[in-house]
């Protein structure tokens, strides 16, 4: 009985708490059954797939095929360069290059034959040099076309190319002559185009002696000692680069009368005076006030540039006059003492000049003489 009353009991007591809120009992629930797995089932057999198709290899007639491309281009320049299309010329030699790299890469992944992989090699090369040749010729052509050459540099500029385009087109014929599948030497025959060229080389090496002597001509004439105390004596009041360019020029233009030179050399070079006897005569013509300007200036420290005028846009472009070039403070002034009318640094009209600095000019005539400096 004692035992039913403390069970009792017990229960009352935990109901209580429940009924209170204090104590939570947190049901228990049976484990869930474990499922069965599905039954195994047998793998699907992989399915035997089709191999992609390979592309196939680039062979010797894929190459043949992007160097007569090339080919092609490369006789269009020679056929622009006779017509002065120099800016369809420039196109031609850039679809060349490209058709040529599409032939070198084909060559890196064809499967050929020694020999076929020696004269492809070769042709490659010899198309190559045919290029920077033809690209020379271009700017040369296109520079002495339009007259840009009086103002691009002296004569030995353009020579300097010639020479590099003649070295290419002769490199490229004797590396074509290594070359047995004829198919490849189609449209490498340059000796026509190279005798063309040694011809304008030759003619313009001999214009070219002949400038450098004209040239110095009057750059030995150029004598900065002679008029040296008389320079800084005009110009010992200038505050600045400018106002002493200034005096001179005035003394210069005010000074020495304009007069026609009537004595001609054998070579068509006028007369040139020394600057002293333009000075003591104050007269001379175009070719002795730049002479006189040119020396007065570097005698006290300006570099000047001596330059060969053509005063007309009418063809040929042909050098009639003279007046220097001299730089302050990066500037560049023509001093143009003939115009009497002028101020330093102003030119009455259009003018096209070739100019040599004169002590660049002068060391490197002194050096080709083998006297030094």
């Amino acid at each position: 009985m004692k035992r039913t009353v403390t069970l009792l009991l017990t229960v009352g007591v935990i109901t209580s708490l429940i009924l209170a809120g204090c104590l939570q009992i947190t049901p228990v629930t049976e484990p869930a059954q474990e499922s069965e797995p599905p039954p195994a089932t047998e793998p699907t057999p992989a399915q035997p797939t089709t191999p992609a198709a390979e592309t196939p290899a680039a062979d010797y007639s894929d190459i043949l095929s992007f160097f007569g491309e090339a080919e092609r281009e490369l006789n269009h320049v020679e056929v622009y360069l006779n017509n002065g299309k120099f800016s369809e010329a420039r196109q031609s030699i850039v679809d060349a290059q490209l058709h040529l790299s599409d032939a070198e890469t084909l060559l890196s992944e064809a499967d050929l034959s020694q020999t076929e992989e020696e004269d492809t090699t070769l042709a490659i090369s010899c198309a190559n040099e045919v290029l920077v040749g033809y690209s020379k010729l271009v700017d040369v052509l296109e520079a002495m076309e339009d007259g840009a050459w009086l103002t691009w540099g002296p004569y030995h500029e353009i020579i300097d190319s010639i020479t590099e385009a003649q070295a290419r087109l002769t490199a490229a014929q004797e590396i074509a002559s290594g070359i047995t599948d004829q198919t490849l030497l189609e449209g490498m025959e340059f000796a026509e185009f190279i005798a063309s060229i040694d011809e304008m080389l030759e003619q313009l090496q001999a214009e070219e002696l002949l400038v450098a002597i004209k040239v110095y001509t009057y750059i030995d004439k150029i004598d900065p000692e002679s008029v040296r105390d008389l320079a800084i004596e005009i110009t010992e009041d200038a505050t600045n680069d400018k106002k002493a360019v200034t005096a001179i020029f005035d003394y210069v233009r005010d000074t020495i009368k304009y007069v026609n030179d009537p004595r001609v050399t054998e070579l068509d070079f006028d007369y040139v005076q020394p600057p002293q006897q333009t000075i003591q005569r104050e007269a001379g013509d175009c070719d002795d006030h730049a002479v006189l300007l040119a020396s007065m200036l570097e005698a006290i420290g300006y570099s000047t540039t001596i330059c060969f005028v053509d005063t007309d846009e009418e063809a040929p472009l042909e050098p009639n006059h003279m007046n220097i070039i001299v730089t302050i403070d990066d500037r560049e002034y023509i001093l143009e003492a003939t115009c009497k009318t002028c101020d330093m640094g102003e030119y009455p009209g259009e003018m096209y000049y070739q100019g040599y600095d004169y002590a660049e000019f002068k060391t490197m005539m002194l050096e080709a003489m083998g006297q030094g400096v």
